[in-house]
């Protein structure tokens, strides 16, 4: 016996040891029921003489909540997996014809003129994930332990029938961490290029984020596939000073990132400039210095 096939395949992407968090849609419609009854009415002619939409009816219990048993399986589908978690249970609402159905709730009829009828009101089910008229919604967290792919099939399985959702997850190993320190004059600068290597057969975008006073950095630098660029990071403080502040690069393409921890110290600024002066002993010479 083979389990049902995916409806649909998420994918996640975080660092190891790091929790990711996501929210997962489930349609209120099963597309794949309607249409395993609808060949099934053709072929035995079980439905003849029903109205139309009798098939919807069947795969589609109107008015009544239908409670989903969540479990969160290994790629084998033989076992739990430990590195996803989320609700025991999700609860789906059909949507009825004329309303919204899970999303809508008859208001109070009282008053004049029945002025409660119509009103909506949000409705969340008994394990707090929200119900929607056209998807239910529930958080998947992802733990990976380290480096690699995780792959998980969530099976929500009711007294109706039985759905499956695939997860790609994929884990990446924390980035590199490194610090970096500057010692320059006030008034002067120096510039140290980082060194970026794409191993890949694609080209990367390397973005970066910038923070401290008197550092600056392009916002990204662009490394074609197989080749080395450097990113060129300069410190130029105005005066006598210690500088802090943090570089991150992180690849657009496998969101790896380096963590660069800068210190910056300014000392005494230079001579801007050497200006002569000849006069003969015991005579005072006055000079004029532009600033």
């Amino acid at each position: 016996c083979l389990p049902p096939k995916p409806s649909d395949t998420i994918g996640m992407q975080t660092e190891a040891a790091t929790l990711l968090t996501r929210e997962v849609q489930i349609p209120v419609r099963h597309a794949a029921l309607e249409k395993a009854l609808s060949q099934k009415e053709e072929r035995f002619k079980i439905f003849k003489g029903r109205g139309k939409g009798a098939t919807a009816k069947e795969a589609e219990p109107e008015g009544r909540e239908v409670t989903y048993k969540v479990e969160f399986l290994n790629e084998k589908f033989v076992g739990p997996n430990p590195f996803f978690t989320g609700p025991r249970t999700v609860a789906v609402k059909p949507q009825t014809q004329g309303g919204d159905g899970a999303n809508a709730d008859d208001g109070d009829a009282s008053g004049a003129g029945g002025a409660g009828k119509g009103k909506k009101r949000d409705k969340v089910d008994k394990s707090g994930q929200g119900l929607n008229a056209q998807h239910a919604n529930f958080n998947v967290n992802f733990t990976p332990k380290g480096p690699g792919t995780y792959n998980c099939y969530v099976m929500l399985v009711s007294n109706w029938d039985v759905r499956v959702v695939m997860i790609e997850g994929r884990s990446r190993a924390p980035g590199m961490k490194a610090e970096m320190n500057f010692n320059c004059p006030a008034r002067q600068q120096i510039v140290q290029e980082i060194p970026v290597t794409n191993g890949s057969d694609k080209e990367w975008t390397v973005a970066a984020q910038l923070s401290g006073e008197y550092f600056s950095g392009p916002r990204e630098i662009r490394v074609p596939a197989g080749r080395t660029r450097t990113y060129p990071l300069t410190f130029a403080p105005q005066w006598i000073c210690e500088a802090a502040g943090t570089l991150v690069l992180r690849s657009s393409e496998t969101q790896e990132k380096c963590t660069y921890t800068l210190k910056g110290k300014a000392e005494e600024p230079l001579a801007e400039n050497t200006i002569p002066v000849e006069c003969r002993a015991r005579e005072a010479r006055k000079i004029t210095i532009n600033v």
